[in-house]
């Protein structure tokens, strides 16, 4: 595949013609005798990337690559905007789609963090999640090195709900989400912002940008970042540094290029850990967990993780009928991690047995993609085509390494206490190159109020594994053809059925009794909804009914496992690959601008998620971190008048049902209980009754307002060696914003 991707392929000719386009466009601007004021026009006009008022995107492009509006795409896609992050005072990925329908934000509740593996502590209608970043994937650099960009330096997150691979490549059934950053502004910009909670954790920010010359051609935005503080769990703090500048480049009105910057340390991630699930999800005899208690080593643990990125999006159009873009992002990651961990509560109950961790990862990512797009008719038919070829390449050493710790006592815990120590040579010592290369086509076809959207795609993936023990070296080789279609009618009342239908693949590590490797797991994805966008007043309602089918799971090979007769070849612990998932499910979501002072969020979602087929005792089982019922509700409401003007009030309710914490069998089965938890804000712009102190606001959210102690999700063998994630306690976050 590298030889293919050095040599002179379609691909290499269309980058050059890209490039000789680039630099060929500006002499053409010198030409030109008027200013051009596209920029402006830009910002004040919605796109699929730009800015959104309030809570209602209508535009997205996570779900066609194209700038497609919400109600004309045959598959759910939600936005969380930056107005809905900051009214609700979300700190990170999870908390800001905790009212988004279909969603499992935090199932690693505070052990995720706003610091940790916040993506992949996703889950969307049964299954995780793949991250993207501006439209490219996020890389896999190591088991926990893949970056993890703070949530101030996005202007909005994109969730795509369902198989994606159409249009990304390898992915899971469950969906995508796509952070989408802040870029450079045609008009003056300049934000300040500290926050303080109290868990004693502080934050200080600023957003700067504009034009660079009176013509608009150049603009440009710098955003940044600082974090230190402690957080609900003792010993322990959360750290951070970010900054992250941009510039765009628009020689035309037909010609853009935007280069992103970021470089994000994270010295201290705050907690990573679980908490035994007797005293958790069930009543421990001896009482309740402490507040606060922590399993690990204060002198021990450490965590530093450094990433620099650095990303292009270009895009030219050459007339009415073809636009060429292209993206790219290179990400160079280190990591490195130790901790003391919780391993399971002894038979007295309050003592937890406990090992070591050391993790280690460096490498990159790089993401590529080439598009056109082409716009035409055919006849009635009007078509928006689009075809691209895309590349992702990670390369990354990787190793980790178990060893022993001592015991501490859950109700009166002494540190310090216990030798840690680790084997020789960590069990886990690797170096790792993988690539896909992807082609694909898809047609947005319209035929009077009729939109039909028809995708394929041809992957081939491909990965090195050198296991640095042993020397040997694993290569598997994956090669996979995805398909979506949809069909929506658009009424003149704002109402939208749809139905539609898409896969996924995901390639599959390992092999089988008999040496051969493993498949891909492969998903397909039946969906059928009503969207509505009333032409009154803002708002866009949503309804979808979906059926999801998982292949190609691995489950115990029992006719090749230890005792079993007949078996010549002796004896392990062998997998197979019959196993298959099944997700169905309903979820609705609204988002209103009942007045331009009253908005509502509101969502719900019902969801049966279980294993199909399997050989091991998990057959018929639920699916873990899979809720039956979930829903929330968010209200805001702002005074513009009277002797309240300036002041907004927010209040919000979320019910996460009982998840199933394993799919082991009946025996060893337990739950997260339900959980329904409660959050407020309260916000104040001086500027409205001062006009000397315009665009001054504080701010003061409450998140878990009534301090529920609950488990985010559980896991484990038994309840006896079981463990759960700890909620968020009761936070209360105030913070002051300067805008000039």
């Amino acid at each position: 595949m590298r030889n293919l991707l050095l040599s002179e392929t379609a691909l290499t000719r269309w980058l050059g013609a890209i490039a000789s386009l680039a630099f060929a466009s500006g002499p053409v601007q010198a030409q030109t005798a008027e200013p051009i004021d596209l920029p402006a026009i830009v910002v004040q006009g919605e796109t699929a990337t730009s800015p959104v008022r309030g809570y209602i995107a209508s535009r997205s492009a996570t779900a066609t690559k194209t700038d497609t509006p919400i109600i004309e795409t045959p598959q759910s896609v939600s936005v969380v905007t930056r107005d809905q992050i900051e009214a609700q005072g979300a700190r990170g990925v999870g908390e800001a789609l905790r009212y988004t329908a279909g969603v499992v934000p935090e199932w690693r509740g505070v052990a995720a963090g706003n610091f940790g593996a916040a993506i992949g502590s996703v889950m969307i209608r049964g299954y995780g999640v793949d991250g993207y970043w501006d439209g490219l994937k996020i890389p896999a650099i190591g088991t926990y090195g893949a970056p993890a960009p703070d949530l101030y330096l996005m202007d909005r997150i994109d969730v795509l709900k369902g198989p994606s691979s159409v249009l990304f490549g390898q992915a899971t059934p469950g969906g995508a989400l796509n952070l989408v950053s802040k870029r450079p502004t045609a008009e003056k910009l300049r934000e300040v912002t500290a926050s303080i909670d109290s868990n004693g954790r502080a934050l200080a920010g600023f957003d700067i940008g504009g034009p660079v010359d009176p013509q608009g051609q150049w603009s440009y935005r710098v955003t940044g970042l600082g974090v230190t503080g402690e957080t609900q769990v003792d010993h322990t703090r959360e750290g951070r540094f970010a900054i992250a500048p941009s510039i765009t480049w628009r020689p035309t009105s037909d010609t853009r290029l935007t280069v992103l910057g970021s470089y994000q340390h994270d010295p201290e991630i705050g907690f990573y850990d679980a908490l035994p699930a007797i005293g958790t999800a069930v009543r421990n005899p001896l009482g309740r967990i402490p507040k606060g208690f922590y399993a690990g080593e204060p002198s021990f643990d450490r965590f530093d993780r450094k990433y620099a990125s650095l990303a292009y999006l270009f895009e030219h159009r050459f007339n009415e009928v073809l636009t060429i873009r292209q993206n790219l992002r290179y990400v160079r990651s280190e990591f490195s991690w130790d901790a003391v961990q919780l391993s399971a509560l002894a038979a007295n109950r309050r003592t937890v047995n406990r090992y070591a961790l050391m993790s280690r990862a460096e490498g990159y990512g790089l993401s590529l993609d080439n598009q056109a797009e082409l716009n035409f008719d055919t006849g009635p038919l009007k078509h928006k085509l689009l075809m691209g070829v895309d590349y992702l390449r990670s390369d990354f050493t990787n190793s980790m390494a178990t060893g022993m710790a001592g015991p501490i006592d859950l109700f009166a815990p002494v540190y310090g206490t216990g030798a840690i120590r680790f084997p020789a040579v960590p069990q886990t010592n690797t170096s790792q190159i993988s690539e896909q290369f992807g082609f694909y086509a898809q047609d947005q076809i319209r035929l009077g109020k009729l939109i039909g959207l028809f995708g394929g795609r041809f992957d081939r993936a491909e990965s090195d594994t050198l296991n640095r023990n042993t020397s040997v070296t694993t290569r598997q080789s994956d090669h996979a053809s995805t398909g979506r279609a949809g069909l929506l009618y658009l009424f003149d009342n704002g109402l939208a059925p749809y139905v539609s239908y898409s896969e996924s693949f995901q390639p599959t590590s390992g092999t089988d009794f008999f040496g051969a490797p493993f498949k891909p797991r492969t998903g397909q994805q039946w969906e059928a909804g009503l969207k509505y966008q009333p032409a009154g007043f803002r708002g866009l309602f949503t309804l979808a009914a979906f059926d999801i089918t998982e292949q190609n799971r691995t489950t115990p090979d029992l006719a090749h496992t230890c005792g079993a007769t007949g078996n010549a070849r002796g004896c392990g612990n062998f997998n197979i690959q019959i196993g298959e998932a099944h997700s169905r499910g309903v979820e609705a979501e609204a988002k209103v601008e009942i007045t331009p002072e009253l908005n509502l969020i509101a969502a719900y979602t019902y969801l049966d998620a279980r294993i199909r087929r399997s050989d091991g005792g998990d057959l018929g089982m639920r699916l873990t971190n899979s809720p039956r019922h979930s829903a929330s509700a968010w209200l805001d409401y702002t005074f513009r008048s009277g002797p309240l003007t300036g002041l907004g009030l927010g209040a919000g309710v979320r019910h996460v049902g009982a998840s199933p914490s394993n799919t082991l069998n009946t025996l060893n089965y337990f739950e997260a209980p339900a959980a329904t938890l409660v959050d407020a804000a309260l916000r104040y712009d001086f500027g409205a009754s001062m006009p000397q102190l315009a665009g001054l606001q504080l701010k003061v959210n409450v998140q878990n307002l009534l301090d529920k102690t609950y488990a985010a999700s559980c896991g484990g063998t038994s309840l006896d060696a079981g463990y759960c994630f700890g909620g968020q306690r009761r936070t209360v976050t105030a913070s002051l914003t300067y805008r000039w």
